[in-house]
């Protein structure tokens, strides 16, 4: 039986893994995580979609770094259960994992609000690896893109889509970008600059429907804004942020 179980091998996860190592050498450790790819940096989830990073670059850590620190790691499994009375982890196949000491270290997932269409072809979230190798192989044969949500994520998937010369609309329901980190002047700063991009920026509106093309309904063809505005598109990014992973 593990002495510590993580689950969740993201950043938090492998400073885990790092802080134990520096206390405890031996320790038995599991880590268990349902992304197959562990150990890379999310923040460059933009610079892999836009072509500038190639995986091995996103990778924080080394192929190694698992067996130096004598880590059972459980990657493309998914913890379904916790027996705390027993001190066990439910595993997606039926295998149970005893613990002395667990962490749970699963960040959080993609919010994406209630609106008629998100299940259409051609809908992502950007904030794993899965989504973006999906993403970028779905922007091979894409030309515009509407992006909803213009904080940290929204600019950032912005930014990676410009750089494949796309044309991207922006959409955020706040009166300016990045409302939660800059004031109004800043905000516009940035946003002249996004402007001068190429990209279209509409503030104070949401989508309210993401609607199918008139030749196949099943994939992304325009979304229906709050405003009355209908804006083409083949892709739809929902950045709007992220809720705890529960």
């Amino acid at each position: 039986m593990p002495k510590y179980v993580i689950i969740g091998a993201s950043a938090a996860g492998i400073g885990a893994v790092e802080a134990i190592r520096d206390v405890d050498p031996v320790g038995g450790i599991t880590v268990i995580s349902e992304e197959p790819c562990t150990k890379y940096s999310r923040p460059m989830i933009s610079d892999f979609v836009s072509g500038k990073a190639a995986l091995p670059e996103m990778m924080c850590r080394t192929d190694a770094f698992w067996d130096e620190n004598k880590v059972e790691a459980l990657t493309g499994r998914k913890a379904i259960a916790l027996d705390l009375a027993e001190k066990n982890v439910n595993l997606d196949h039926g295998e149970r994992i005893s613990y002395e000491k667990l962490l749970i270290a699963t960040g959080g997932i993609p919010f994406v609000p209630k609106m008629e269409g998100t299940d259409r072809e051609g809908v992502f979230t950007f904030t794993n690896l899965s989504d973006a190798e999906r993403l970028a192989e779905k922007l091979e044969d894409s030309k515009n893109v509407v992006v909803i949500g213009a904080g940290l994520i929204g600019v950032s998937a912005t930014e990676a889509l410009v750089r494949r010369g796309l044309k991207v609309t922006l959409v955020e329901l706040q009166d300016k970008i990045l409302s939660l980190l800059l004031d109004s002047n800043g905000s516009e700063i940035i946003e002249n600059a996004i402007r001068k991009a190429g990209v279209s920026i509409v503030t104070g509106s949401s989508v309210q429907r993401i609607m199918g093309k008139a030749e196949n309904d099943q994939s992304v063809g325009s979304v229906f804004l709050t405003n009355g505005q209908q804006v083409s598109c083949d892709v739809v990014i929902v950045a709007i942020g992220v809720i705890p992973r529960t």
